[in-house]
């Protein structure tokens, strides 16, 4: 049986002893990887072998290093330079008690070792010889670095504040949906619809009032009896009046009637519903509910009254009317607050151009003419908007920033400032939005660099000032700085790249 051992890179010969005591067969093929510092040492066969004759197994190696082959033979470890041959081939095998390492190998591998012992030392040599030329090329070239900054060390600046004048336009752009890129000769811009869902609750004061009933009607009821035997009338039995809709009254105290027909009681009654519907006319309550109505009858020999009505809030259609459209505002509101927290720098949504483009939820939680002192509604709607991106606007304004400068004047594109400014309107029928965007800029007196420099280099401070001040359109004093100031010729330099010529809006 035997077992193969793949070693890591960083594997050295401890790791190496610990995953022999682990092995499962008593012949182990250990691989060594190129580039691992394991074996690499008479020591560590040493150990290796001690390793091995303690476990009573026979360990091979697989290496195409010549010096893990040289130290292999020498202490008596077969050595292969595949795997396959290791796993065919016959093993070499050595006594358990024998530590003296065989003599060197045969000439030929021998003479490898001395090879690589040779190249190691060729290598050391090329290494010097490169320091050596590295240090040279390093002195040249900071002898022409020398030599080039003793040449150009003089150097000027020239400070110019031109002439300049501010323009200002103010564009009318059109953003539509139905555009798909920006349309300079139009002046038409792309635009994007988004849509949110959104939901919230309101609640409004009614405006409507009607009479609604308020205290009950009262009065007083003559029972007489029917019967020979005495009979009583609980609190609470109910009479009515019988001519149309019965209007329905209850007693307020049990009332007994003495043992003879004809017998008589009185006793007082309340209006089972508030109101002046109680307020009932002399004999018109002539009706006993339920099983007294056999033993008694009933009549009121007075009128019945104190039935009253009172002023009360009630829902109208105008209250839902209001109510909705103070809801849709608020929606459209919270949906502009969603929208615009999810723009992109830049970009921005025309409050006009919010719309409510479905009504999912709409529930009023009272009715037409229902009392109420408030009118609740809970709603659920699609809103949607356009959302703009100033970006596109940009290079269109800036363009028609350039077509406002004179001849003679360059703008300045770092005084550029472009802003929005109001919505002018939205058309129903494509749903764009024409806005106004604003720019301004700097124009600057065109600065001939180049001629400058050439004009007043190898001269003098004061020559270069005179020359500034006649031929070139200033709005501030130039300035003329040579440096550095301890050189004794105090002239521009003759190198054109050598002036700083810095030109300066001035504000």
């Amino acid at each position: 049986m035997q077992q193969i051992i793949y070693l890591e890179v960083d594997d050295d010969i401890t790791t190496i002893r610990n995953r022999l005591e682990w092995a499962q067969a008593p012949r182990v093929l250990l691989v060594i990887p190129p580039g691992c510092p394991a074996l690499r040492r008479p020591l560590d066969f040493k150990l290796l072998r001690r390793q091995v004759n303690a476990l009573g197994i026979e360990v091979a190696l697989v290496s195409k290093d010549p010096v893990v082959q040289d130290l292999a033979y020498e202490h008596k470890f077969s050595v292969f330079s595949t795997t396959k041959r290791g796993q065919r081939a016959r093993w070499r095998k050595a006594d358990e008690d024998e530590v003296t390492p065989l003599p060197p190998r045969p000439r030929a591998r021998r003479s490898l070792w001395s090879a690589l012992q040779e190249n190691q030392r060729l290598r050391r040599a090329l290494l010097i010889a490169r320091q050596v030329l590295a240090s040279g090329l390093f002195l040249i070239v900071a002898g022409a670095l020398l030599l080039a900054g003793y040449l150009v060390i003089p150097s000027a600046t020239v400070i110019l504040v031109p002439t300049s004048e501010v323009v200002s336009i103010a564009v009318p752009l059109t953003a539509s949906p139905e555009v798909d890129s920006v349309n300079a000769a139009q002046l038409l811009l792309p635009a994007q619809v988004v849509e949110v869902r959104v939901e919230d609750r309101a609640q409004i004061p009614t405006s409507g009032t009607k009479d609604a009933p308020d205290a009950p009607a009262t009065g007083t009821v003559v029972f007489i009896n029917r019967l020979a035997a005495s009979v009583t009338v609980p609190k609470g039995t109910t009479v009515s009046t019988s001519a149309g809709t019965p209007i329905r009254f209850m007693t307020l105290e049990d009332v007994t009637l003495p043992p003879s027909v004809g017998s008589i009681g009185r006793v007082g009654v309340q209006a089972v519903e508030p109101g002046p519907i109680g307020n009932v006319g002399v004999n018109l309550i002539n009706r006993v509910e339920g099983p007294l109505a056999v033993k008694v009858r009933v009549t009121n020999d007075e009128p019945t009254g104190g039935g009253t009505v009172k002023q009360v809030s009630m829902v109208t259609p105008a209250d839902k009317e209001r109510l909705r459209a103070l809801l849709l505002q608020q929606l459209q509101q919270k949906a502009y607050a969603t929208m615009t927290a999810e723009l992109a720098e830049g970009q921005f949504i025309p409050a006009e151009s919010l719309r409510v483009e479905l009504i999912l939820v709409e529930n009023y939680d009272k009715f037409v003419e229902e009392v109420a002192d408030t009118l609740g509604l809970e709603m659920r709607v699609v809103v949607s908007g356009l959302v703009i991106d100033e970006a596109d606007a940009t290079p269109l304004m800036r363009e028609m920033l350039k077509n406002q400068v004179r001849n003679g004047f360059d703008l300045l594109p770092d005084t550029i400032q472009l802003r929005r400014g109001q919505v002018i309107g939205v058309r129903e029928e494509d749903r764009a939005v024409q806005f106004v965007m604003e720019g301004s800029a700097v124009m600057a007196a065109h600065m001939d660099v180049a001629l400058i420099q050439e004009a007043i280099r190898g001269k003098t401070p004061e020559f270069a000032l005179e020359y500034l001040r006649a031929h070139v359109p200033l709005r501030a004093e130039p300035q003329v700085t040579l440096s550095p100031e301890w050189l004794p010729l105090r002239r521009i330099p003759w190198l054109p790249l050598r002036i700083n010529v810095v030109v300066q809006s001035g504000g």
